[in-house]
């Protein structure tokens, strides 16, 4: 399902993380990965890691990458939570959508006000599974892809926010 979502100004702190955040170098993501490897404590995340080895020189048609859309309570990592997390293998040629993957998430708290942008409600993430038991799974099919998505401090802040909430140590990954 898609919805239009009205265009919400970025808080102070979000806009002061992406000053910072942005290089004048692109980023070695292998030379990266392998060191966030060999420091993950938490064994699903070092295999994501060890599971990227793209070279820089990769041309994008031979990139495998995975269309990545999380909805969130709000905007906020630090106070919001994740309700739901779909992926969809895709080339630069083509959308593969008999492989995605979809899960609804138990947010420790699910604000009234956020269901009508989301449109995810109470009934259906009473049974989900909390974010604790669907990372392993994320990770897993994230493993040797870039992620597409369509407003990376979302997909970034949130997902690395939430990995280090539950494994200690924030997750990094390629986007496009």
């Amino acid at each position: 399902q898609c919805a239009e979502i009205p265009a919400f100004p970025l808080p102070l702190w979000r806009r002061r993380a992406l000053l910072v955040t942005k290089q004048s170098q692109p980023t070695d993501w292998p030379a990266l990965m392998a060191a966030h490897a060999a420091h993950a404590r938490e064994p699903a995340l070092a295999d994501y890691y060890r599971a990227f080895d793209l070279s820089p020189d990769t041309p994008l048609q031979a990139i495998p990458l995975v269309a990545l859309d999380i909805e969130t309570t709000g905007l906020d990592p630090t106070r919001d939570a994740i309700v739901s997390i779909g992926l969809v293998s895709c080339s630069s040629r083509q959308v593969r959508c008999a492989e995605h993957w979809y899960q609804v998430v138990r947010p420790r708290h699910l604000s009234i006000d956020s269901i009508p942008l989301h449109r995810i409600t109470h009934a259906e993430v009473r049974h989900a599974p909390p974010l604790v038991e669907v990372l392993p799974t994320l990770l897993q099919h994230l493993q040797g892809k870039v992620a597409l998505v369509h407003y990376h401090p979302i997909e970034r802040e949130f997902l690395s926010h939430a990995v280090k909430q539950v494994f200690g140590q924030p997750l990094y990954f390629p986007l496009l």
